[in-house]
């Protein structure tokens, strides 16, 4: 397994912590499993909204396999993602919001009903997840290791990582060579919320996913 990488956050950008007409609270754009982007309370509200999800104020995207392929974590690539149609709030207020804040940019593409957008983030600027147990970074102050083989998923813990491991296991080297797509073409997905109705009913039939419904791999709170 590999060992996770310890990061110096005096050395890093502060994660970027803006505000939204949709919410009087500080968020910050996080991301989750690789292809998963939300809106998240940059810091706890109070003991009772701790825990996978609590602080989570909206998950942004839609992924499925007829959307154009996320790229990794690892690579150079411009990072980009679309829009869920059925976000819940207030679609065009929220992007023209996070593009007014300097978050995204409108890359003019839609799918399925929404707008693409290119993140203008450094990697650093943006709140992470854990791969093991889901929780986020707290703005400008926890930097969570990554992976030292892929450098493209985050762990809280070591403890959360050697959770991990027999999950992450399969897809460290693919994650290692930039190829988030194929990744998530395997199986990877259990960190999504907004999956697509078509990737959803093809799912059904994707072994990997029923290896997860039958509870041979874990699956993640957000999928339940």
């Amino acid at each position: 397994m590999s060992t996770p990488t310890q990061t110096n956050a005096a050395q890093l950008e502060p994660h970027r912590v803006f505000t939204i007409p949709e919410t009087s609270f500080e968020l910050c754009l996080g991301l989750k499993g690789g292809v998963s982007w939300y809106l998240v309370y940059h810091r706890p509200r109070g003991a009772t909204r701790r825990g996978p999800g609590a602080r989570e104020w909206a998950a942004l995207n839609v992924y499925g396999r007829s959307l154009p392929p996320p790229p990794s974590a690892s690579s150079n690539a411009p990072r980009t993602f679309v829009f869920a149609a059925n976000l819940g709030v207030d679609l065009d207020a929220t992007v023209n919001a996070m593009v007014a804040n300097g978050i995204v940019k409108r890359t003019g593409a839609t799918y399925q009903g929404g707008p693409e957008v290119e993140v203008l983030l450094k990697p650093a600027e943006i709140l992470q997840a854990c791969e093991g147990c889901g929780d986020w970074e707290i703005a400008r102050r926890d930097r969570y290791s990554r992976c030292s083989g892929c450098r493209a998923r985050f762990y809280c813990s070591q403890r959360c990582q050697t959770a991990d491991w027999r999950v992450h296991r399969s897809a460290c080297s693919t994650l290692a060579t930039g190829n988030e797509a194929a990744v998530q073409a395997q199986g990877g997905i259990r960190a999504h919320r907004n999956i697509d109705p078509i990737q959803l009913i093809n799912m059904n039939h994707d072994p990997a996913f029923r290896a997860m419904a039958d509870g041979r791999v874990a699956k993640d709170w957000s999928l339940a």
